[in-house]
């Protein structure tokens, strides 16, 4: 049996990251390798999460760190510590550049195959300040420090690749795997009976509905999204904006929401376990990111077979039904979402889930989770 330890800073809740980590655990082969949690959290009482439920009553060990923000030094310790009294054969982090401390502690106690995993194109912070500007220059080295501690790299995209690792790093097909954001296909299927029944539990039956999957976080740009929805008001009131999701920001869109009289077109629906049904009951998908790796969302929006308006900011790679438009995210490319959006509100479109280009692109979990364990494979057969 081959041990995994899975790395991540922040509780396990419904967003893109913690999306792929299950999607590897619930698809990987349970007879070859068993993977154990790690996250950065001062309290394990407070982790009452769906997600983390689930995989403790599948056989997985969760284990907890004090975060960086409870003191670096004791952060550096407590993960040394750790390492000194669990062995793993494979520490994969999905922190970003944040992996880097817990690699070099992972290196530190020989653990032999170390993967530092890219999920997004930069650092989710937003600079405002002193503080914040020391904080991104922290960042920076770690995101140079991570390509000499780890032994092999994992990217959703090659932008996210490069952003995180470098070219070198990324052309090295033997220590470098690109692992897209994939998803189960007959899980997000388009299905009309589902969307007819979620349509009316909640009496959307002649609106048309814009979603949005994400954390409520700088990155993810929801001011942006709500003046678009506001715009787009001013004609026609049977919009409604649902916004799925939690996080830091979520407290500041309400109140802008409150402040544009916006309460009865933008719904909040909190962090949900039954998104593949939300997205059926969608009329159009959007992302409006100031950077994104390859998000899982957008995919997982394709394969309901929704129409999707997204960030220019957003990878190419991710647009595998033909069914996405890029725009920019400037105050002056907000009339464009709005004209978009009108247009897709004029012109129905026969909506089905393209299983053709999906496969063929490569975001078919399955075959992915197979490429996954032949490179955690190979991993340890080099080091």
């Amino acid at each position: 049996m081959i041990n995994i330890l899975f790395a991540y800073n922040h509780l396990l809740v419904r967003g893109g990251t913690e999306s792929v980590m299950v999607n590897i655990f619930d698809n990987i082969d349970h007879k070859k390798f068993h993977i154990d949690f790690l996250l950065l959290h001062d309290n394990q009482i407070e982790d009452t999460t769906e997600i983390s439920r689930c995989l403790k009553e599948k056989g997985s060990q969760i284990f907890y760190v004090p975060p960086i923000k409870n003191g670096y030094i004791q952060y550096k310790r407590s993960l040394n510590e750790f390492f000194q009294f669990h062995q793993y054969d494979i520490v994969h982090t999905h922190m970003n550049a944040l992996g880097a401390d817990v690699l070099k502690a992972a290196k530190k106690n020989k653990v032999p195959v170390r993967i530092a995993h890219s999920h997004n194109t930069g650092h989710q912070l937003e600079v405002k300040n002193i503080k914040d500007i020391l904080h991104y220059l922290f960042l920076e080295e770690q995101r140079f420090q991570i390509r000499h501690i780890a032994t092999n790299y994992i990217g959703c995209s090659e932008k996210a690749g490069n952003w995180l690792f470098g070219r070198k790093i990324v052309r090295n097909k033997t220590t470098y795997m690109m692992f897209k954001n994939a998803v189960n296909i007959e899980k997000y299927e388009f299905n009309p009976l589902i969307r007819e029944k979620i349509r009316k539990e909640y009496s959307f039956n002649d609106k048309f509905v814009i979603g949005h999957v994400g954390r409520f976080d700088y990155q993810k740009n929801h001011p942006f999204l709500i003046q678009v929805v506001k715009k787009l008001c001013e004609n026609n009131k049977n919009i409604i904006l649902m916004l799925v999701g939690t996080g830091n920001y979520l407290k500041k869109i309400q109140l802008m929401v409150e402040q544009l009289d916006l309460q009865q077109n933008v719904i909040f629906m909190g962090n949900r376990s039954d998104v593949p049904e939300l997205l059926q009951a969608m009329d159009l998908f959007v992302l409006p990111s100031h950077f994104e790796g390859l998000p899982v969302s957008l995919i997982e929006a394709q394969v309901s077979g929704l129409r999707c308006i997204v960030s220019d900011k957003v990878s190419s790679q991710s647009n595998i039904s033909n069914n996405v438009r890029f725009l920019g995210i400037e105050e002056k490319d907000i009339d464009k979402w709005v004209t978009l959006t009108q247009e897709v509100m004029d012109h129905s479109y026969k909506r089905e889930t393209p299983i053709f280009e999906i496969r063929k692109n490569g975001y078919d979990m399955k075959y992915n989770i197979k490429n996954l364990e032949k490179f955690y494979l190979n991993a340890l057969k080099e080091n």
